[in-house]
């Protein structure tokens, strides 16, 4: 994908479906990890290189790294989001609020990591996803970007429909987030 919002905005089905075995923070931060590497390859050589970390045993540890450490990091993350939407009143959500199970925050990593270099396989000519065993991608080129992009968008507005339509009284509005 272009820009990593385009990954973030096509799991939103499946946040809507699952809201609470799924965690739509550990996601992001999982692929905001994995395109540190071409930006910072960019920022140093000016050609955004997809190396180690778009490969699927790069992909799996930034998973693990997420799941385990990056859980508390997302809830201190969202904590202090809510602080700032609400003007600092705490008393608005509580602890049990902001908590991300273990479930939901290795489903967001494992999720986020092979979905991202799923999506990446397809348009980056750069990206060898099984290497070291092959420098083979057989997903290079097998979808239009125009139809990659637009199922993203398509599958983003399909979230939201679900949001609104699978929305039960007992859900926060922190648990999009969580």
């Amino acid at each position: 994908m272009p820009i990593t919002p385009f990954h973030l905005i096509a799991i939103a089905p499946l946040k809507a479906i699952a809201p609470r075995k799924f965690s739509l923070s550990v996601f992001a931060l999982t692929n905001i990890v994995i395109d540190l590497e071409p930006i910072t390859l960019f920022l140093i050589t000016l050609n955004p290189q997809h190396l180690f970390f778009h490969t699927i045993i790069g992909a799996t540890l930034i998973a693990i790294l997420a799941a385990t450490f990056g859980k508390r990091l997302c809830e201190l993350a969202v904590g202090i989001w809510n602080e700032e939407a609400n003007g600092s009143k705490r008393d608005s959500w509580s602890v049990e609020d902001l908590r991300i199970s273990k479930t939901a925050a290795w489903s967001g990593a494992l999720i986020g990591a092979y979905s991202h270099l799923l999506l990446d396989s397809f348009m980056h000519d750069d990206i060898k996803p099984l290497s070291p065993f092959t420098d083979k991608n057989i997903l290079l080129g097998t979808v239009d970007l125009s139809y990659l992009h637009t199922a993203c968008i398509i599958s983003a507005l399909v979230g939201l429909l679900l949001f609104w339509l699978l929305k039960p009284k007992s859900r926060t509005k922190y648990d999009v987030w969580r």
